[in-house]
């Protein structure tokens, strides 16, 4: 019987397994609209929407070009997000289905980071458009401020600190992200022609209204500078804000002696932690109102604090403290109950029966960062201590100036941020080209998702543990072994099909794919 004419034109679609990416390439090319990508989970979870696929499946075939330049696609600051992002895409990895674990996305990045032949290209394009400026060197400032100038903006970037890199470079640990990797990525920015002016800070430089006078647009990435403050600890002088002492602990380290308690549950307080433990102290404690199961800090954090002797004492708040004595500042905890209500707000309901009465010799709060925004001077919509934006173009309430990162409610992880400054970007350069801010742009129909796996692809390998206890870097460098050990572990899950049956065998998607991994067959003369 032969091959029916109308199903062949979906079926005809030929995709060799062992060269395609999941770069969607040829979906982006089809005219008559029939391709689909079945878009690997780790692809979909990145909020840059890197195509991890292909660069951990293109590592594995020893194409470490070629891998990077995935990477490269989307951000040039590869370093950056080798060492410090969160990396959703390894909790969605559809290797965890397997073996409880998903593929080392992260660590593989930073295979990359240190062994990729060539770095980003920083050439700025010919393309003449407006004139921008950014305000704040943090990741949503600095990938916005790379993503127009390389498309041929004249980008002028104003930092209040006196290096780029925000938070980043501020208080992050160099155990966690050495600043020499800072360095080397905020270098990119003069290279693609940003004019960058540190130590001048909005408001009190130069004002809001200024910017939009002399620019086309603004974007404002000011961050969280400011520490969320408990009035209860005040006039205590032996108690200190995370990033007050995250911030002196990199500028001028000195040594700490005796216990150390750490209030806090987040990222934010482990790194405070293990800053404390290796400053010297004797004993380090984590004191959080979240269980252990509920910790907001991720569960890698959590296993490398506990490798370096930090003990964690969760379900407690304070309730006040209890004054001095010596060299040891006092505290009575209550128990917490429960941290969220029933409309999942935070709201931590305590039982006041059940107290105990703490010690230490320095206690470190980590309960959060808040916008220091008195510089918009009621210009601007907030709510809540926040800026609010379109949560499609990211404008504000005043026209031409946009805002992103952790100026704007949502996530507050640096991959967040520098998505929030890449879309930003296209925002702008839609205003730029007289273009819709938002036309087109909350489109995934391209996409399929919850797609059948295959998970007899792949090796059986294990993950390979880099965790290393109390040295200079928290988690080693992979060898090439060790990475193309990695990367075999990859199910290789995404790939295009024939989705609407209207493919004219016209054959752009055939003769665009970069692995040639995709043939169209004709219909009336397939086997």
């Amino acid at each position: 019987m032969g091959v029916n004419p109308i199903s062949a034109l979906s079926d005809n679609i030929r995709v060799d397994p062992e060269k395609c990416i999941g770069c969607g390439i040829c979906v982006d090319r089809c005219i008559l609209d029939n391709l689909r990508l079945q878009q690997a989970p780790c692809a979909h979870a990145c909020p840059l929407g890197i195509n991890a696929q292909g660069y951990v499946q293109l590592i594995h075939r020893g194409d470490l070009e070629g891998a990077v330049d995935q990477i490269y696609e989307k951000t040039p600051f590869v370093g950056l997000l080798s060492h410090i992002c969160n990396h959703p895409c390894e909790e969605t990895c559809n290797h965890c289905q397997k073996d409880g674990s998903g593929v080392s996305i992260r660590a593989l990045k930073r295979y990359l980071y240190e062994h990729a032949p060539k770095g980003p290209d920083c050439t700025p394009s010919n393309r003449a458009n407006g004139k921008c400026a950014i305000v704040g060197g943090g990741p949503a400032g600095m990938t916005a401020a790379w993503t127009l100038a390389k498309a041929g903006c004249d980008v002028t970037l104003y930092e209040a600190r006196g290096t780029l890199g925000g938070t980043l470079a501020q208080a992050v640990p160099a155990f966690r992200l050495p600043e020499k990797v800072v360095e080397q990525d905020c270098g990119l920015l003069a290279k693609a022609g940003v004019k960058v002016y540190t130590g001048i800070q909005i408001g009190r430089d130069l004002t809001l209204a200024q910017l939009r006078a002399d620019f086309d647009a603004v974007f404002l990435a000011t961050g969280t500078t400011l520490p969320i403050t408990l009035p209860l600890a005040q006039g205590q002088d032996r108690v200190e804000y995370a990033l007050d002492f995250l911030t002196r602990a990199k500028e001028t380290p000195a040594p700490i002696e005796g216990e150390v308690l750490v209030v806090g549950g987040g990222d934010v307080a482990i790194d405070a932690a293990m800053t404390a433990r290796r400053a010297g102290a004797s004993r380090v404690t984590i004191l959080s109102l979240e269980q252990m199961d509920q910790l907001p800090a991720s569960a890698e954090s959590v296993r490398e604090a506990q490798a370096e002797g930090i003990a964690f004492q969760p379900g407690w708040g304070i309730a006040s403290f209890a004054g001095q004595e010596g060299s040891r500042v006092g505290l009575e905890v209550k128990q917490c109950v429960r941290v969220f209500d029933e409309e999942g707000r935070f709201n931590p309901s305590y039982d006041d029966t059940i107290t105990r009465t703490l010690s230490a010799g320095k206690v470190i709060l980590a309960v959060g960062q808040q916008a220091q925004l008195d510089y918009l001077d009621g210009t601007i919509d907030q709510n809540r201590g926040r800026i609010q934006v379109d949560p499609i173009s990211l404008q504000t309430s005043l026209d031409r100036v946009f805002a992103g990162g952790d100026t704007i409610p949502g996530p507050n992880t640096a991959v967040h941020a520098m998505a929030d400054g890449a879309r930003a970007a296209e925002s702008i350069l839609r205003l730029f080209n007289g273009d819709d801010l938002t036309y087109g742009r909350d489109n995934s129909t391209a996409f399929l998702h919850d797609c059948p796996v295959d998970l007899t692809a792949g090796s059986d390998a294990k993950r390979v543990d880099l965790l290393v206890a109390g040295a200079d870097q928290v988690e080693r460098v992979m060898t090439q072994a060790e990475a193309e050990q990695e990367a075999s572990r990859c199910l290789n899950c995404g790939k295009p099909v024939g989705h609407r049956r209207t493919c004219w065998m016209c054959l752009p998607c055939e003769v665009a794919c970069p692995q040639e991994a995709l043939e169209v067959g004709i219909h009336y003369i397939m086997a």
